[in-house]
């Protein structure tokens, strides 16, 4: 497997190093790019505004490579949005352990280095948003004394968002304001700000949730795997006790892990799920809403109707037609 390590604070010197791995690469400051026949790397890092570093990624290689992605300024809080990609990370020693798939948000301390697996013949997007910690108050959308001492906490720590149609569609924006080059950093910069806006208004909600926030005391990469298991089957009923027993461990300790780390209980996120690609189907397809709701794992389209609208506030074909 390759392993290259992206330097934030010299990544011009990181892109030298690696075009030195990849002929016919080309980089210049801010920009990495292979384009070949079998693989791809797009790289774009935007450095030049006080506070803020953003970098966006699009890779496609032959091989399994790990990406390490390192910084040495601690006083900054990372936010990382993936596309089909492996995370690597440890909350107790910031070593790497496990893998696994996700497509997701976290926001952790830059402290420790993120490694992100890029699998071989496997399309991999992400973008990484460095703040400083003074910046994060402005983002904030509620006060959360809970909050403000994990900011400030030395130790290695990660919190999880699922990506919503917001992020989502701002995300698929970043990447293709990478295509044009008139207004390119500024751009890239401003909707940078909107997504982590959007990360921290979907987190904001979890100080309505009691225990929503803390220490977890599993392996991250273990409740990715949950949340994964409960992503491939989402229009099938859950059990707890059973998840739990599948994974070697008492059902209180997965609901309160699992509830610190992704900010909601197992049912809720589930529920949460299955109404986001409710929300996708009536946005992009034509899908009848009673074949939606019945594929979701609803017994009728009444029953969905109504939970959909205690959500939304409005009916299945009221958001559709909006």
């Amino acid at each position: 497997m390759r392993v290259f390590r992206i330097q934030q604070n010299n990544v011009e010197a990181s892109y030298e190093k690696l075009a030195l791995k990849f002929k016919g690469s080309h980089y210049h400051k801010d920009q990495f790019t292979l384009n070949s026949e079998f693989q791809k790397i797009d790289m774009h890092y935007y450095p030049q505004f006080p506070g803020i570093e953003v970098s966006v990624m699009h890779i496609f290689l032959e091989d399994d490579t790990l990406f390490v992605d390192e910084s040495d300024d601690e006083n900054m809080v990372v936010f990382q949005f993936m596309l089909n990609s492996f995370l690597k990370f440890n909350v107790n020693t910031g070593l790497a352990e496990k893998t696994e798939t996700i497509s997701g948000a976290s926001m952790y301390n830059a402290k420790y280095p993120l490694e992100l697996l890029v699998p071989k013949n496997k399309d991999v997007k992400y973008v990484t948003i460095r703040l400083k910690l003074d910046m994060i108050q402005g983002f904030k959308q509620v006060e959360w004394a809970q909050f403000d001492e994990l900011l400030f906490n030395p130790k290695p720590w990660m919190l999880f968002e699922t990506l919503n149609i917001e992020m989502e569609a701002l995300i698929k924006d970043l990447f293709f304001i990478q295509k044009t080059e008139a207004g390119r950093r500024g751009y890239s910069i401003a909707k940078s700000i909107e997504l982590v806006t959007a990360f921290m208004k979907q987190f904001g909600q979890r100080k309505n949730e009691k225990n929503a926030i803390g220490p977890i005391t599993v392996a991250p990469e273990l409740l990715l795997q949950i949340k994964n298991e409960i992503i491939e089957d989402f229009n099938q009923p859950i059990s707890v006790e059973a998840i739990a027993r599948n994974h070697g461990m008492s059902k209180q300790k997965l609901r309160v892990n699992f509830k610190n780390f992704f900010g909601k209980s197992v049912n809720q996120l589930w529920q949460q799920l299955r109404h986001e690609e409710a929300q996708r189907r009536l946005r992009y397809s034509d899908e009848a809403i009673t074949s939606i709701a019945l594929s979701l794992g609803f017994n009728d389209s009444t029953h969905f109707a109504k939970g959909f609208k205690e959500r939304e506030g409005v009916s299945p074909s009221e958001y559709r037609n909006t």
